[in-house]
């Protein structure tokens, strides 16, 4: 098809000789705190090929960095698909997140304090990054406490139920909110290569006011243990291993809770 529809796109940018990133700057300089939104458009991200770069594009870096100097109180509220390079501005300001089409009416209600927030990040990789899977601000503080495991023998036809419990510390005078994250961590050498740890469960305590508190269930099937194997073309959970079951609400504030044993092995063609 490329040798029948070719063509060719290009633009330019208007030449601005006023300094905005310096206007708003001074602008910053009689206010409390700021919000500077910031991120793509259209023109920068799209599906089906690479950005050619992780930085904000144009001036935007310097806009934050000349109101973050001035003013005390910055929130930076990034609007874009992707990851973006924060390491020239992210130690000035307070906060940063993404949104998508509602982030006029729900930047307002966080920002105002008429809600708090319970979105979570789900990023993992191997790389250091600043928001870790399940990182997400509140205005109140909360509290996990592991209760129960149903089981922990893993067979076939198992699935484990676990009990934790969700404490509002307080600190915020609505309700809030907070995600519960299951991780499973493979004990000793494993003959086929797993992560370290991977999620296996997760879920979203219901509305708590200060000093409140609810039990919150994460089920886990066998399928959660399970690992390819390319040369049996199955997966498989090998006999006589163990998981630590870990619990936490990022991927770097995590306690094991409980081990599970797998005494025979575990095989299917495809999940049912």
């Amino acid at each position: 098809m490329e040798d029948k529809f070719q063509g060719i796109r290009f633009g330019y940018e208007e030449q601005d000789v006023e300094d905005l990133p310096s206007n708003a700057a001074t602008i910053a300089a009689d206010c409390d705190a700021a919000v500077v939104v910031v991120g793509r458009d259209k023109e920068w991200e799209t599906e089906g090929q690479d950005i050619p770069m992780f930085e904000l594009p144009g001036q935007q870096v310097r806009l934050i960095q000349g109101v973050s100097k001035i003013c005390k109180r910055v929130i930076v509220v990034v609007q874009t698909g992707i990851p973006v390079e924060m390491t020239k501005w992210i130690d000035r300001v307070q906060g940063t997140w993404y949104q998508g089409q509602e982030l006029g009416n729900a930047a307002a209600v966080i920002l105002t304090g008429s809600q708090d927030t319970t979105g979570r990040l789900p990023d993992l990789t191997e790389t250091a990054l600043f928001f870790p899977i399940g990182y997400g601000l509140s205005y109140t503080k909360f509290a996990l406490t592991p209760i129960d495991i149903s089981t922990t023998i893993l067979r076939r036809e198992t699935r484990l139920t676990l009990t934790v419990r969700v404490d509002n510390l307080g600190g915020f005078k609505g309700p809030g909110r907070q995600t519960v994250i299951a991780w499973l961590a493979p004990k000793g050498i494993t003959t086929l290569q797993r992560p370290k740890k991977q999620v296996c469960a997760f879920a979203k305590s219901g509305s708590l006011i200060s000093g409140e508190s609810v039990k919150v269930r994460l089920e886990i099937d066998v399928y959660a243990f399970g690992v390819f194997d390319p040369e049996k073309s199955l997966w498989v959970v090998d006999a006589n291993t163990q998981f630590d079951i870990l619990v936490g609400m990022t991927a770097v504030d995590i306690t094991p809770c409980w081990a599970v044993e797998v005494p025979e092995e575990i095989i299917w063609i495809h999940r049912i």
